[in-house]
């Protein structure tokens, strides 16, 4: 489970992208940011019992990085990845059908993939606090779902030559939006100013 929320002044983009993000990923929780800083984000994420946090800010009005926080009871961190967006796709703009509601979501990769996008999902694995995949094709879904009870499942998967994140239903094999084009990643976040 993750609480979501954005950086100061988050513009009305932001603000769909996290409500999608809240109706996809099972169990998320949307706090509005307002004038928390980010240790009252982290305070905030172990009150309602989860032990990570997405915050979601922007570049030029629109959503254009996202950073994740491990958060327990002695403190907070940031975590990798360090996400860079080159642009997103709202599911509104996939769809006028309302997003089913799942209960569990795991993260999924393709065989084939390089070792940097391999790299990257296991990364938003830890950082979703979630169950990480390799699969042969997206159908191989279909199978998790059965066997182990996943019915989202957040795909990564180079196109060109960016990673794309995508969201999934398996029990109707119907991506869910919303759709993350992924421009640059940062791994070390330990010298990285802390205040969003």
């Amino acid at each position: 489970m993750i609480l979501i929320t954005t950086s100061r002044r988050p513009t009305r983009r932001i603000r769909s992208l996290v409500k999608d993000l809240f109706r996809v990923i099972p169990g998320a929780v949307r706090v509005n940011r307002g004038k928390m800083n980010i240790r009252e984000v982290a305070m905030r994420t172990l009150k309602e019992g989860f032990c990570r946090a997405m915050v979601i800010g922007r570049y030029k009005g629109n959503p254009g990085r996202i950073r994740f926080l491990k958060v327990t009871p002695s403190g907070f961190e940031y975590i990798p990845p360090v996400l860079f967006l080159s642009g997103i796709t709202l599911r509104r703009e996939m769809t006028d059908k309302r997003a089913p509601q799942g209960r569990d979501m795991a993260v999924i990769t393709f065989n084939d993939e390089n070792e940097e996008v391999i790299k990257l999902t296991r990364h938003l694995a830890y950082a979703f606090n979630r169950e990480m995949f390799l699969v042969e094709k997206l159908e191989d879904i279909r199978r998790i779902y059965e066997d182990e009870g996943y019915d989202v499942f957040l795909a990564v998967k180079k196109v060109g030559d960016e990673p794309v994140l995508r969201f999934y239903y398996a029990p109707e094999m119907e991506e869910l939006g919303p759709r993350l084009r992924v421009g640059r990643v940062i791994y070390d976040v330990s010298e990285r100013k802390v205040e969003d």
